[in-house]
């Protein structure tokens, strides 16, 4: 374990980094193939890494970037640069770098965050972790204003043990550092803790230049992660599993960003069925491919994307159907394209009441998409010159929803398909579609109006009820049945038709999604959540799997075709294809074979 303190009044560890980079370069040589660095004023340090030969940059700012320039801008436009609060996992994969360096990030940290964080900044690097601290008190006013929190910085001797837990192999670590580096000589013969005073009336000349180069702020902490034999850092998605994927919660994790992925994995925005406001490589949105290049890592296992070859192998003679808004026909259209991709022998057809329909021919396995908004047949009423119970309570128009029947064009899918996916959501909470005054919902059951009339939420429980048991009672014997949760949007700034927008280039961090979707804060996308407490109400204690796909699309407000998508107004509801809801088929599909398994 390679460890080095050293006390000293001074500046800013980020701003006497730069100094330390030629030292850091000859002391780690390969090890500075990849590194990422982790602290204030990342862009600088990055951008400075980008100009050594052989060496691959990135950077996390734990701090606003408020004042950024057009260079800072540039990078966290190409995702080198993001972001993100270092309390939380970070966003990459396993051992993503060689070489991590942290600098003024540590400071403020608790012992309970610091037990989180230096071993989360451990697990990103293959080689070696670097750690720059100082006293908060002569940090740039930036960073100080944390202060604010009340915390002690983080003695040498926390982040010390901490750092051993961390790393775990003490012994292969000495033997690697038998010949020390230039910078070392002023730590103790054990090589494991050395802490010493200096005055400037006493120092040399040598001992000033050299604290100057190693950050001459309280601490400076140095410690390896080197491996005997240590192969390079993969930065590819790993498919094998941590756990056994029958006990995997998929839809708890986080996105880890992949800067080695340069094109779409799967399908490309040439496959015709893609809607044109979605196909966003075609439409040369911004930030298009670097929505493919994140990854969604469930905790404690993988969620390896399907193999569409191998998908249509084990489900010849099959028949799948997607039933519901234009959001499963996102879905919809991302598994076609991955399956044209594996064989492209497909018939067209519209299939008990489809909208759209394909069957490959070669396996005999039929996917479609039956269009429904409400899942419930509904169309326009009129009052009727007879009268009756809703003109007597002053009702002259609206749209009718007979709560106890399914619309016409999927009511035959469930004997037709041999696995079934539902949603309704969106259209629920549509002030814009059925307004509650001019145009309201007026619910039907057994061809009468429910009187007094009820709320739209009131009136989707009504229709869930029903139509769960619709598809139980008329589904094929050994049918699977899923329903998926809502799919969130991400305007900000207003509504759709209030000016809203998502300009977003990157995931949000835990704490902005909570500030988005919080059913305490009453936002813009409130329905979201909203619409899943009434789902998972209605399915307790039914035949139907739940396809939770809500937390892990509620971090992508990058992954909307935004301006992109060819209308009047941003389209932060729909999702980018290739994109979202590849993920999306993945769980689908991992959910699936874990089915069948069990079966």
């Amino acid at each position: 374990m390679r460890f080095m303190a050293y006390f000293n009044s001074g500046v800013s560890c980020t701003l006497e980094l730069q100094k330390l980079v030629p030292l850091l370069k000859k002391a780690y040589g390969d090890s500075m193939r990849t590194v990422l660095h982790v602290g204030p004023e990342t862009c600088s340090v990055v951008s400075q890494l980008l100009k050594e030969e052989d060496t691959e940059a990135w950077g996390v700012e734990p701090y606003e970037l408020d004042d950024a320039d057009g260079n800072c801008r540039s990078l966290v436009h190409k995702g080198i640069v993001r972001v993100a609060d270092i309390k939380f996992p970070l966003p990459y994969k396993a051992k993503s770098f060689s070489l991590v360096i942290v600098s003024d990030a540590v400071d403020y940290l608790s012992p309970r965050y610091l037990n989180k964080t230096v071993p989360e900044l451990a697990r990103v690097s293959s080689d070696g972790l670097v750690i720059l601290s100082g006293y908060p008190g002569h940090q740039r006013a930036k960073v100080a204003e944390v202060s604010k929190f009340g915390r002690p910085s983080p003695s040498p001797s926390e982040i010390y043990n901490i750092a051993k837990r961390a790393a775990g192999r003490d012994n292969v670590l000495r033997r690697r550092f038998r010949t020390p580096p230039p910078y070392s000589s002023m730590a103790t013969r054990d090589l494991h803790y050395a802490s010493k005073k200096f005055a400037a009336s006493t120092s040399s000349l040598a001992s000033r230049l050299l604290l100057s180069l190693l950050c001459l702020v309280s601490l400076f902490l140095c410690f390896s992660l080197f491996r005997d034999n240590t192969e390079p850092p993969s930065l590819t998605y790993s498919a094998v599993s941590e756990k056994s994927n029958s006990k995997c919660n998929y839809s708890d994790g986080r996105w880890i960003y992949d800067p080695t992925v340069r094109s779409p994995l799967r399908y490309d925005h040439t496959c015709k069925e893609i809607f044109k406001g979605w196909n966003c490589i075609a439409s040369n949105k911004s930030n298009a491919i670097d929505i493919l290049k994140w990854r969604w890592k469930p905790y404690g296992c993988d969620l390896p994307p399907f193999d569409p070859l191998r998908f249509l192998e084990n489900f010849r003679d099959t028949n799948i159907g997607f039933v519901g808004d234009s959001l499963n026909r996102n879905m919809f259209v991302s598994l076609f394209c991955a399956l044209k991709q594996a064989s492209t022998e497909v018939k067209k057809w519209r299939p008990v009441g489809a909208d759209r329909g394909f069957t490959f021919l070669k396996y005999n396995l039929t996917i479609a998409y039956h269009r429904t908004n409400l899942l419930a047949r509904y169309g326009r009423w009129s009052a009727g010159s007879n009268g009756g119970k809703l003109e007597s309570l002053g009702y002259k128009e609206g749209y009718r929803i007979d709560v106890d029947l399914p619309e016409g064009t999927w009511a035959e899918a469930p004997s037709f398909h041999d696995i079934l996916i539902l949603n309704t959501g969106h259209w629920w909470w549509a002030p814009s579609k059925f307004d509650p005054v001019k145009s309201p919902m007026l619910f039907f059951e057994k061809g009468l109006p429910v009187t007094p009339p009820v709320a739209p939420d009131a009136g989707l429980d009504m229709v869930l009820g029903h139509m769960v048991s619709y598809v139980e009672k008329n589904a094929r014997p050994s049918a699977i049945l899923f329903f998926r949760t809502q799919s969130p949007r991400h305007f900000e700034g207003g509504d759709w038709d209030q000016g809203g927008s998502c300009p977003r280039l990157q995931p949000l961090m835990p704490q902005e999604v909570e500030q988005l979707f919080s059913l305490k804060n009453k936002g813009t996308n409130v329905e979201t959540r909203l619409v899943n407490q009434h789902l998972h109400k209605a399915l307790k204690g039914s035949n139907f799997h739940i396809l939770d796909i809500t937390q892990m699309s509620e971090f992508r407000a990058d992954a909307h075709p935004s301006t992109a998508g060819g209308k009047r107004h941003d389209d932060c509801m729909h999702w980018c294809l290739p994109g979202l809801t590849d993920t999306w088929n993945d769980l689908f599909i991992a959910h699936l074979n874990t089915i069948k398994v069990r079966n």
